[in-house]
């Protein structure tokens, strides 16, 4: 278009130089002599290529301008005056002089009409190129002109054509971007993935500006963290990853979300705003964009060169763009993402009401509801707040919370749990730790971001669901808070249905309940069990929390709690006197009674304080005229009213558990009388068997408890002056008695039974033995039952048995352990009578060293585990040097004397695995197993040297004693232990006949 624009106005001003052309030459052009009317004509048309708005200009041979209009005056900015006839004009417009001489020579070969371009430079320097149409040569009155040209500045039509090229360029490049972009989106994958999605970004924009490597940092929980890299090698990446991209440590990041546009560092060493780790020293030159939406930074592109100069102004612009339509693909992502979780968490929400719907029993439902809730909101902790018929609010339920608060405790009107079922409004605390009253366990344990909404029901909030996050975890949101009250909005009507139907079932139930229980009762025949079954059956009946069931004893006068069930503590065994606690007191009053309050009430027992008893009901058990027991139902809500119809159940009850536990203490009877004769028969086939004293202790205690229920039972035997514990055996965990020490004169009941030789039974050993009861070993003893054994004669020591209950044992235990105590007694003095037999069979009585017999025995076994084995084995003979003449001189008593301490000395020379026996007369005999010759000799040295050492005394004389050893090693020519003895015994007579008083050794003997 703009091509046939210039070449409408080129013909015409060709028309406009021929019309004047015309004019002139029918004025007489060709004359020398210019008149009047040519001048007229010359400024006239002067003027008017003046007025066009082209550039019109003429030349002669030589190339100075003849006519310069004022557009050529413009344009180049050099006026007529400074060209007109200047030889110098065209240099100035065309300083290449080649470039001058061609035109020229162009010019003079074709005089015709002629289209070209020159590229001309202004005054100011400036470079423009302009469009010239020549045109034959027509000379004006008294003119020069060669030829002449109309030129247009094409200056500004270049650069529009550049500036169109650089356009297009950009819709190209914004083309590429979107194509990839939709291509990543609508990838044929499920769902649309942002690590896939940023790959691709990398992809298309490596092909757009040649960057070495790119991160590409997104914003998680308000910090940087990188999601992709390219370009890295995997140790380089493993440190990237390590960094802390906070914008403090980066000032080239934080200016880039500042400036919210793209940063261009052509070299990162010129610049300050590049302080980063050491991870990125590999940086030359650095380009980075920030991925804004209108809502919010998505994150930041941060591209890398490795030499300076790798970007240019050109990719900034092009990152600008690409930045633009990235974070709307992020954003996009994200939404579809939010919507996929929404639509997730609707379909969880829905089959979460769904089952909570169907429960109709309360744990149950708070069970579901708080596992339910923590799943739907990723919380870690959730807890239930119930409000009881009284109005106090407490924990009902709770998941994954500090086990501070004990479930069913009242919590105190300022606990931050109460306000939203006292302003029934929902809760929502970014930091739970900054709540002012917050408590210092949960805050300790991380809890930190708390969501809580009231539980509707029929008058005002039942309840509370709570939910806590951890610290670390963000916050909870509006959105959460609403899908929380949806969930608790269908809880509160879950637990109204559940109340209405434990109601009916409640009604429905009783009857059914009492016969199945009745009937079940029945069937018991142990005592544990039958007590155990009864308290479960009533607790159940009269939906309570729990219970206790106490034996009356006449003979201690109160009552033995034998059954507990879900009291909080275990306060089986424990001793109720007549007339303390509820149970006591029925025993007293024979009535049934309840409490409101137990806590309150003042004849409570201070030992329940702790546990959960606050509303009570207990009924009297009797059965054949006499009062059995009392059972006890414990309710941990206070002032909960029994109703009438529960009061009238649990007589029914009690009734027939009354004859069914007389039923089992008349089956229990008869057996445990059979079971004390067949035990009594045991035992004494024990002791008939036995011959080991420790064996037979061990046994019989062991049978002690078949027939005595009781903590612990001992056996002390007396040592001399003293008692020691040789033998015990528990049935409860407690301290060890095992190898104590009481005197025989001491204020302990074991010195008392064995100084009196009678039996003790006593009630509270803290009453009557205070100093020993506070000892570390007998803490644990509150009832003690001993009995001696033997006679006042012969005492032999005392068997006792223990109880951490005070006034626990009666007099049919004592009756019983005294028949043990006889039985204990016989046995004990069988086994140490066959003990003392043994002990005589082996030993020399003088020396009290194995005699030969038993040598041979034990010997002959340890020779063959050598030979067998491959070991070392060797035999000392020892022999006392003119033994004979010491009894001549001194007599015998001397003698046996010197044959005591040489045994000693013996003794005290070898080990405790070597066999030492008296040969005869005065020969001794060693073996040394595991031994070899060197080792035998260095034994043999150093007893002779003890015996030689050894002081003996006789009528105020010392005499010297000696002693002459013989040593053999196991050797080829040993084939048997005679054998070896043999050769002992000839080393010995070598060192008899070589003057006694030495050692001499089998191989060292001289041949022959």
């Amino acid at each position: 278009m703009q091509l046939t624009t210039l070449q409408v106005v080129l013909l015409s001003a060709g028309l406009l130089i021929a019309g004047a052309y015309i004019v002139w030459k029918h004025r007489g052009g060709n004359k020398t002599h210019i008149t009047e009317p040519q001048q007229a004509t010359h400024r006239a048309f002067q003027q008017l290529i003046d007025h066009l708005p082209f550039m019109v200009c003429a030349f002669d041979s030589t190339g100075r301008p003849t006519t310069w209009n004022r557009e050529c005056a413009r344009v180049t900015g050099y006026p007529a005056e400074e060209m007109l006839h200047n030889p110098q004009a065209l240099e100035r417009l065309l300083p290449d002089a080649e470039y001058r001489r061609r035109i020229l020579g162009e010019r003079r070969k074709r005089g015709g009409y002629r289209n070209w371009e020159w590229t001309i430079t202004t005054r100011e320097g400036a470079r423009k190129v302009i469009s010239w149409y020549s045109a034959p040569f027509f000379r004006l009155p008294n003119n020069q002109t060669s030829w002449w040209q109309i030129g247009v500045d094409m200056s500004a039509i270049t650069h529009a054509q550049h500036t169109l090229r650089q356009q297009y360029s950009v819709l190209q490049t914004q083309n590429e971007i979107l194509r990839a972009l939709l291509d990543s989106i609508t990838a044929p994958h499920t769902e649309p993935d942002e690590q896939q999605l940023l790959a691709a970004l990398g992809d298309t924009l490596h092909r757009l500006i040649p960057f070495d490597a790119m991160l590409v940092l997104s914003v998680q929980d308000a910090r940087l963290r990188l999601a992709h890299a390219r370009g890295y090698r995997p140790s380089l990446l493993e440190q990237v990853a390590a960094c802390d991209f906070r914008l403090s440590r980066f000032p080239v990041l934080q200016a880039l979300v500042q400036e919210k546009a793209p940063i261009l560092l052509p070299d990162v060493r010129e610049s300050p705003l590049w302080q980063v780790p050491p991870a990125f020293a590999h940086v030359r030159s650095w380009m980075g964009a920030p991925l804004h939406t209108s809502e919010a930074l998505l994150g930041i592109l941060w591209l890398e060169g490795a030499h300076a100069g790798v970007f240019e102004e050109r990719h900034l612009s092009t990152l600008t763009l690409f930045s633009r339509y990235a974070a709307q693909a992020l954003h996009n992502i994200h939404l579809q993402q939010e919507m996929r979780a929404a639509l997730q968490r609707e379909q969880m929400l829905n089959q979460a009401m769904r089952r909570i719907s169907s429960a109709l029993d309360r744990p149950l439902i708070l069970q579901t509801g708080a596992h339910l809730a923590c799943e739907l909101f990723q919380a870690e902790a959730a807890c239930f707040v119930l409000r009881a018929p009284s109005g106090d609010l407490y924990i009902a339920y709770q998941r994954n919370m500090p086990a501070d608060i004990p479930l069913d405790t009242p919590l105190p009107p300022d606990e931050l749990l109460c306000n939203p079922i006292n302003t029934n409004t929902s809760l929502l605390l970014h930091n739970y730790a900054e709540y002012p009253k917050a408590r210092p366990e949960w805050v300790q344990a991380g809890l930190s971001a708390c969501l809580g909404t009231p539980l509707p029901g029929d008058k005002g909030p039942q309840g509370a669901l709570y939910l806590f996050r951890k610290r670390g975890a963000p916050p909870f949101s509006l959105q959460d808070l609403n899908g929380l009250e949806t969930i608790a909005w269908q809880i509160g009507t879950a637990l109204q249905n559940a109340a209405l139907f434990a109601d009916e079932r409640q009604r429905a139930d009783e009857l059914g309940a009492l016969r199945d229980t009745l009937a079940d009762l029945s069937a018991q025949l142990a005592m544990p069990d039958l007590m155990q079954a009864i308290l479960q059956r009533a607790v159940a009946l009269l939906l309570a929390h729990g219970g206790e069931l106490g034996l009356y004893d006449a003979e201690r006068g109160g009552l033995r709690v034998v059954a507990s069930y879900n009291m909080g503590e275990i306060y089986t065994g424990n001793f109720i006197p007549v007339g303390r606690g509820i149970m006591g007191t029925v025993v007293q009053t024979g009535e049934l009674l309840t409490i409101p309050d137990y806590r309150q009430w003042e004849n409570h027992l201070p030992g329940y304080r702790s546990s959960i008893c606050r509303s009570v009901i207990a009924a009297p058990l009797r059965a054949r005229g006499r009062l059995l027991g009392v059972i006890s139902i414990v309710d941990s809500r206070p002032n909960r009213q029994f109703a009438p119809n529960e009061i009238r159940m649990l007589k029914t009850f009690a009734q027939q558990a009354a004859v069914a536990v007389d039923n089992v203490q008349l089956f229990e009877s008869a057996y445990h009388r059979a079971e004390e004769a067949e035990t009594l028969r045991e035992v004494s086939l024990i002791v008939a068997g036995l011959l080991d004293e420790e064996d037979a202790i061990s046994r019989i205690l062991e049978l002690v408890g078949r027939v005595i229920t009781c903590d612990s039972a001992v056996v002390a035997l007396r040592e001399g002056e003293d008692l020691r514990v040789v033998g015990e055996r528990h049935w409860k965990q407690a301290p060890s008695l095992q190898g104590a020490v009481f005197s025989a004169h001491s204020l302990t009941p074991y010195a008392q039974v064995a100084r009196r030789c009678r039996p003790l039974l006593i009630a509270d050993t803290a009453v009557h033995y205070p100093q020993w009861a506070r000892e570390k070993g007998a803490a644990h003893i509150r009832s003690w039952l001993g009995v001696p054994l033997g006679t006042q004669e012969h005492s032999l020591g005392v068997l006792a048995v223990h109880s951490a209950l005070p006034g626990y044992f009666t007099t049919t235990h004592q009756r019983l352990l005294s028949a043990f105590a006889s039985h204990v007694t016989v046995a004990i003095t069988n086994a140490r009578l066959y003990q003392e037999a043994q002990y005589l069979a082996v030993t020399d009585p003088l020396t009290t060293l194995y005699n030969r017999r038993y040598f041979f025995q034990i010997a002959a076994r340890e020779f063959e585990r050598a030979v067998r084995h491959g070991y070392n084995i060797s035999i000392l003979m020892v022999d006392i040097d003119r033994f004979k003449s010491v009894n001549d001189t001194y007599g015998h008593q001397i003698g046996d004397d010197v044959l005591r301490k040489v045994a000693l000395a013996c003794r005290e020379s070898v080990r405790e695995i070597d066999i030492l026996a008296r040969y005869g007369g005065e020969e001794f005999i060693v073996m040394l197993p595991d031994t070899g010759l060197e080792g035998a000799l260095h034994v043999a040295q150093r007893l002779h040297q003890r015996v030689c050492n050894m002081p003996v005394r006789a009528n105020g004389y010392e005499i010297r004693i000696t002693v002459s050893v013989g040593a053999a090693s196991l050797n080829k020519g040993a084939d048997s232990l005679d054998a070896l003895i043999g050769q002992a015994d000839k080393a010995l007579y070598h060192a008899k006949q070589n003057g006694r008083n030495q050692v001499a050794c089998w191989d060292n003997i001289p041949a022959g």
